[in-house]
């Protein structure tokens, strides 16, 4: 990674034009934006998404996803340009990594291509990058810079926390500047999006966005139901993952394999007749929706204590607090173990994104967990499942701070936050803006 060297004002001073492309899983997205300079907001031009239909596979067919951005990466980029050719490309902006790597080469490559054609820079993002640093795309504020109290700049300033949490990632971390970030808690096992899919489908949902699905359905079960029908079958018996025991406190991770295992067991407990393909007819809708409703708290309620802990680690659960107080009235010792990391109280902006970052449920749950956190940070739903408008920001923010991606690069499917800068690939900028 080069040293960053600093750009000069003039080298932003005037308009330029950017297309992005986002393919790093199963969904293919193009989009154009237009920025006049480093101190004023972007402006989202247009933006195409075309995403597979994983209704009857069961979830994403590596190959599949492979196919379909072969088949519309072009088109897709062609179809937005032919309505918006009245100023030329000046940098493109694609999904390096990670993800899953045929479907990232598919982008990848065509955004170099795209580069060579139009003799552009390039710049090969990090999607977690896109994802956390989606909110100062939309929300510039004037006086946010202490040292500079007219100058219009994106927010949350850093340092901030972000929870990303999708199908591929449940990470929360904390960004001390653009290339600085530490993962604070990761999942053990398979991330938040992938449990929420699977606990969808035993209990009988379908669709390309079981999330979604899933949301809509506890939704539509508090609508037509009391409360009181949502409780009218004895609950069931969901995991603690991770939850503190004598020796363990306060596990800054997460761990969401325990829940998909919970519900195929309670459901064959229950209903040992139920198959996925009769599940709605054996499974009274009552008892669906509070399956749904319940297996949704469950897992928001595992990311929030797991996330407390993380940020608090002198946090005691009230739990624990009340074994402690046992063995010290029966006089015995307890000695917990001091906690190795420093807490992350002073952090008062928090982003939460990613697709499940968009459920209703689950912010509000955020903003109960975290009195200490001052200003939320919530990007609207559109833009918090995978797009390229999160891709091309980021590459603007790189862009404006002085680095471009060599040419030589390829696509990264395995790539940590945390090394954003330490790939080969990365390299100062050798020219102005076209």
């Amino acid at each position: 990674m080069p040293k960053i060297l600093p750009m000069p004002f003039s080298y932003f001073s005037r308009k330029y034009r950017v297309v992005a492309i986002e393919t790093s899983c199963d969904d293919t997205s193009v989009c154009i934006i237009d920025k006049n300079d480093k101190y004023t907001p972007p402006v989202l031009i247009g933006h195409i998404k075309h995403s597979l239909d994983t209704t009857h596979d069961g979830g994403i067919v590596p190959k599949k996803a492979h196919l379909l951005h072969q088949q519309m990466v072009g088109q897709t980029v062609h179809d937005l340009l032919k309505n918006h050719r009245d100023q030329p490309v000046s940098l493109v902006c694609a999904t390096r990594g990670p993800g899953m790597n045929a479907s990232l080469a598919s982008g990848y490559e065509v955004a170099k291509g795209l580069a060579v054609g139009w003799n552009v820079p390039l710049i090969g993002v990090h999607h977690m990058l896109g994802h956390l640093l989606t909110p100062r795309m939309f929300n510039w504020q004037v006086g946010s810079v202490p040292i500079d109290p007219l100058q219009y700049s994106p927010n949350p300033l850093f340092p901030f926390l972000s929870l990303l949490a999708s199908g591929g990632h449940t990470i929360l971390v904390l960004s001390s500047s653009l290339f600085d970030h530490k993962i604070i808690a990761n999942t053990v096992d398979i991330a938040v999006g992938d449990a929420i899919d699977k606990c969808a489908r035993e209990i009988g949902l379908k669709g390309i966005m079981l999330g979604s699905v899933l949301e809509k359905f506890v939704k539509q079960g508090q609508m037509f139901n009391s409360y009181a029908s949502l409780t009218k079958y004895p609950s069931l018996k969901f995991p603690d993952p991770l939850k503190d025991i004598k020796g363990r406190v306060n596990t800054a991770a997460f761990s969401f394999a325990p829940f998909t295992t919970s519900i195929k067991e309670n459901i064959a407990k229950k209903y040992p007749n139920a198959t996925r393909n009769n599940i709605c007819e054996v499974i009274p809708l009552e008892h669906r929706y509070q399956i749904a409703y319940e297996i949704q708290e469950a897992i928001f309620d595992h990311i929030t204590k797991r996330m407390r802990s993380a940020i608090n680690p002198g946090y005691i659960s009230k739990t624990m607090a009340r074994k402690i107080k046992d063995e010290l009235r029966k006089g015995k010792n307890y000695e917990r173990t001091k906690a190795p990391r420093e807490d992350l109280l002073h952090i008062k902006d928090l982003v939460l994104s990613g697709g499940v970052g968009s459920n209703l449920r689950f912010r509000d749950k955020i903003r109960e967990s975290f009195p200490n956190i001052e200003n939320f940070h919530f990007p609207e739903p559109e833009w918090c499942s995978d797009n390229a408008v999160m891709i091309g920001w980021a590459g603007i923010e790189l862009w404006e701070n002085g680095i471009e991606t060599d040419l030589r690069s390829y696509s990264q499917p395995k790539w940590s936050i945390e090394d954003l800068t330490k790939i080969e690939g990365w390299r100062n900028q050798k020219k102005n803006v076209n």
